[in-house]
């Protein structure tokens, strides 16, 4: 046999083309051509030239090539079969402690195109999926879950197919990939979409919800007007029909008295014609009895009424239960302050507020912002309170309690007697140079307080609250109690405009008086102030309070001679009111109604105050008027918070804190050079105050922010 030689794929193939070939013959015969002699089906020898053609062949394989594409199916999944011989070759591995092969089966090692696999990668996806479907609850959860296994076992289907076709493997794999980033667009531009529908949404219900706000204001204020003037026509009615239940009793009582006289009349007509003389009756002189004559002492109604004043601290300090001592030195106080100017000297006209001030300290005279924030500042604490459900503010006898308010307020600020009271003597001597120089806001102020004349009582104080809460309802583009331009030369103190100052004193107006007698203050006040209704003129809001609080005075004056004309006809024949049924007519003259137990209790403190057995018309007047009932005001429909007016609050934190900065900046500056620790905490409680005032927080963590600081400030004395 001759030796094998061994056969190796070339790298070369000759091809036996000539180039220079002529023309070939067609193969095709006729019907009638027979075939030449010697002819023979077998092709004839062809002679090679040595011109030939090649071709590079390198790329043809004699065996199949299986790309190695690793599996996508996480280890967890595989599964592998025991035999005691390899089933694959190159693919089992043997086990030496069990003496048997192990052969993976799903997924396999090299990709192959068997139905076996497909199968395999069949049943794996349908028990993933199953298995995700009972543990997964969340929708989106489950379809994140599902696009997961799919995505692997298509990824594990194009490797299979990679084993027949890898061109095709890597299409399918483009093609699915694209499919993805074309599935993610149409998210996405689902996404926008339906962003740009809900932002659409947004704004047309942030317009609808603007219509309706301001469509709500116009209801609340014709709603809030409809009830005034149903109010008002009410009151009117009650009146009327007061009135002529009065000219009926006074018309009986006249003819009663007419018949009295004619009884009269007759009886001496008869004595005249029996011829009787007529006995006249003598008064008799009262006998005058003659008392010792006491030597004169001098004792003015200022010395009388600052002595009451005094005892009535101390016993209200240290013997609160003295209840009644304490009423019966407050009337004292009232009847002598009567006819008594207010001290100009701040220090003896409130001398249980400066009593822990040293006698040194001269009044430092604050900037004109800081007066205004102040004042802000108090009234907004009181209007809040006179809003809410359950007021704590009563009337009370004591000429100074807006003052000890303010001052308590200031003590729970500070945290010290001494500064409150030092805050307190600059914020009255501060008003006091502003009020001279004809600053009206500090004028009714100092009124309020009882230092300057005439004292206006907590039912003017009240009725001042009321017209700042009316101002803020009736005008929506106000937010402040007082919106003041004090950057301007000359400063301008809450401005407005003629139409707008037109319909505040109409809100009020109407809401104290009857249409007739509100039309005519208003009227008055056009003429008075030089108002018109234009919305060019500028208007200060104190000129128009200052006229609102005198036709409070005049509207009060006008009602007590009305009712003063009642009690003449009910009560002035028995020299006073001495039963309930009397006080409580007359009481009900007014507008404002108290239950039957209200009218007893009244009825008792006006007893208990007069020490009397009749209640004259004075007391009758001054027991109304501390009830708010000659004038009724209702805060129920001014809703007014700090909470909301945030603002009012805060400007007058910020306006003391900025006074006291440069006293801190120099107590850091030492601290920073002597004591560290000193330092860090002075620093650690300024940086909380100022966060505090600049994130605008309300409530009791300012209060303590505030008064942190200051004590930190008190308490640090540095060389």
């Amino acid at each position: 046999m001759s030796e094998e030689v061994p056969q190796k794929r070339p790298m070369t193939v000759t091809f036996n083309v000539e180039y220079n070939r002529g023309p070939t013959r067609s193969s095709t015969r006729t019907y009638n051509q027979p075939a030449s002699e010697g002819a023979t089906l077998r092709p004839q020898s062809r002679k090679i030239t040595a011109n030939l053609k090649t071709a590079d062949l390198s790329h043809i394989s004699d065996s199949k090539t299986i790309p190695n594409v690793p599996t996508f199916i996480p280890k967890e999944f595989a599964r592998e079969v025991k035999t005691p011989i390899p089933l694959k070759e190159g693919m089992s591995t043997h086990d030496a402690d069990n003496n048997q092969w192990l052969t993976p089966v799903f997924p396999s090692p090299a990709p192959t195109d068997t139905r076996q696999e497909v199968e395999n990668l069949g049943q794996w996806l349908n028990s993933v999926l199953e298995k995700n479907q009972k543990e997964t609850k969340d929708p989106i959860e489950l379809a994140t879950n599902a696009r997961k296994w799919f995505t692997i076992a298509y990824e594990e289907l194009c490797r299979q197919v990679s084993a027949e076709s890898p061109e095709g493997s890597t299409l399918l794999l483009s093609i699915w990939k694209r499919y993805q980033e074309l599935f993610a667009r149409v998210v996405q531009l689902h996404q926008e979409e339906k962003t740009y529908l809900v932002n659409c949404h947004k704004e047309r219900t942030s317009a609808l919800k603007q219509q309706v706000d301001q469509t709500q204001a116009k209801l609340k204020q014709i709603t809030q007007q409809y009830r005034d003037d149903q109010e008002r026509w009410s009151n009117s009615r009650e009146r009327d029909e007061t009135k002529f239940a009065n000219m009926r009793k006074k018309l009986d009582l006249q003819v009663k008295n007419k018949r009295s006289l004619h009884m009269q009349i007759k009886a001496l007509r008869e004595q005249l014609e029996s011829g009787k003389p007529i006995e006249k009756v003598e008064e008799q002189p009262p006998v005058e009895e003659q008392e010792e004559k006491k030597p004169e002492v001098n004792i003015t109604n200022h010395q009388v009424s600052e002595k009451a004043h005094n005892m009535r601290q101390n016993i209200k300090k240290d013997y609160p239960y003295m209840y009644d001592t304490i009423g019966a030195l407050d009337d004292i106080s009232r009847i002598s302050d009567q006819d008594r100017q207010p001290s100009m000297h701040t220090r003896e006209l409130f001398p249980s507020i400066l009593h822990d001030l040293p006698p040194i300290r001269p009044p430092k005279i604050r900037s004109l912002k800081w007066c205004m924030a102040a004042f802000s500042h108090f009234y907004a604490l009181r209007l809040s309170n006179l809003c809410s459900k359950k007021p704590t503010t009563k009337y009370t006898a004591n000429r100074q309690h807006f003052a000890e308010d303010i001052y308590h307020h200031l003590i729970s600020l500070f945290g010290s007697p001494v500064e409150a009271a030092e805050t307190f003597f600059d914020l009255v001597e501060t008003a006091k140079q502003n009020a001279a120089n004809g600053n009206r806001r500090c004028r009714l102020f100092l009124q309020f307080i009882d230092a300057q004349a005439p004292y206006r009582d907590p039912v003017f104080l009240d009725f001042y609250c009321f017209c700042l809460g009316n101002f803020i309802i009736t005008n929506t583009q106000q937010t402040l109690l007082f919106e003041d331009k004090l950057d301007e030369n000359p400063p301008v103190f809450s401005p407005c405009s003629g139409s707008i100052a037109i319909d505040l004193a109409k809100k009020v107006l109407y809401s104290i008086s009857e249409g007739v007698n509100a039309e005519g203050y208003l009227n008055n006040m056009k003429e008075e102030l030089k108002i018109s209704n234009d919305d060019e003129q500028i208007v200060s809001e104190d000129v128009l309070l200052d006229y609102l609080v005198n036709c409070f005075a005049t509207e009060e004056n006008r009602m007590m001679d009305q009712l003063h004309e009642q009690y003449d006809m009910d009560a002035a024949q028995y020299g006073g009111i001495v039963t309930l049924g009397q006080f409580q007519t007359l009481a009900m003259f007014s507008s404002k109604k108290l239950a039957s137990r209200g009218y007893l209790d009244m009825m008792r403190d006006t007893f208990l105050r007069t020490m009397s057995t009749k209640i004259s018309f004075q007391d009758l007047v001054e027991a109304m008027h501390r009830q708010s009932m000659l004038v009724p005001i209702s805060f129920e429909r001014v809703d007014y918070n700090v909470d909301t007016h945030l603002d009012d609050i805060f400007a007058f934190m910020k306006e003391e804190y900025n006074f006291h900065m440069p006293e801190i900046e120099a107590k850091l500056e030492r601290a920073r050079k002597t004591d560290n620790s000193l330092f860090k905490q002075l620093n650690a409680a300024k940086s909380k105050f100022e966060q505090v005032v600049e994130s605008k927080r309300a409530g009791p963590f300012t209060e303590d922010a505030q008064r942190e600081l200051y004590e930190k400030l008190r308490s640090t004395t540095l060389e």
